[in-house]
């Protein structure tokens, strides 16, 4: 195994770590919080949690692997996973996010959200250096795919972190509840637009 390779499936295992840990932690957020944001951000991390994992067991096997063609399926295979991951979170959120809203379903406390959303941005910010740098000394096509999925993570934790903020500045603001609303359908078409641009141009 090189030194490129192993640093790389190093870094992909942390982001499986995070990923399980931001998981949990955004549940319990989005419990005590009772935001629309909140909620389907659960589900979206879940969901990106898989996806890494997914990654990481292909990528190990791809240092194993002699033939050319399976290690281009297995490439392909998370190039699919990581894209229908983007499309399928940001359908959650608009489901989710439409049928909370039409129920008049508030929120409460936000204030763990948001130091949760805080560190998420941080540390996919991260990672996506991390990813990019690696990129840089060898080209590796699931790297690549961990990268545009963290590059994404890091926008939408913004969007996130960006509402609950407002939230927290203006908690009597009579719209808060549609600005949640609001803001949930644009990451769902962050997600949906990057996940079909990216199935799209590899094909």
């Amino acid at each position: 195994m090189t030194e490129t390779n192993e640093t790389n499936q190093e870094t992909i295992s942390k982001a499986l770590i995070l990923g399980i840990l931001s998981s949990t932690a955004t549940l319990i957020t989005a419990i005590i919080g009772s935001s629309t944001t909140q909620i389907v951000d659960f589900f979206r991390r879940f969901i990106e949690m898989f996806s890494t994992l997914i990654s990481l067991l292909l990528f190990r096997h791809n240092l194993h692997e002699t033939s050319a063609e399976k290690i281009h399926s297995n490439n392909q295979k998370v190039n699919l996973v990581i894209n229908n991951t983007l499309i399928l979170s940001g359908i959650l959120m608009i489901i989710v996010g439409i049928a909370k809203y039409r129920m008049g379903l508030g929120h409460k406390n936000v204030v763990p959200g948001f130091f949760v959303s805080l560190l998420g941005v941080i540390l996919n910010f991260y990672f996506c250096i991390k990813y990019s740098r690696s990129l840089k000394r060898q080209y590796e096509p699931i790297i690549k795919s961990q990268y545009n999925l963290f590059k994404t993570k890091t926008i939408v934790d913004s969007c996130v972190l960006l509402t609950v903020g407002i939230m927290i500045v203006f908690p009597d603001f009579a719209y808060l509840d549609l600005i949640d609303f609001i803001s949930s359908v644009l990451v769902s078409i962050v997600l949906c637009f990057r996940g079909i641009r990216h199935l799209i141009k590899k094909s």
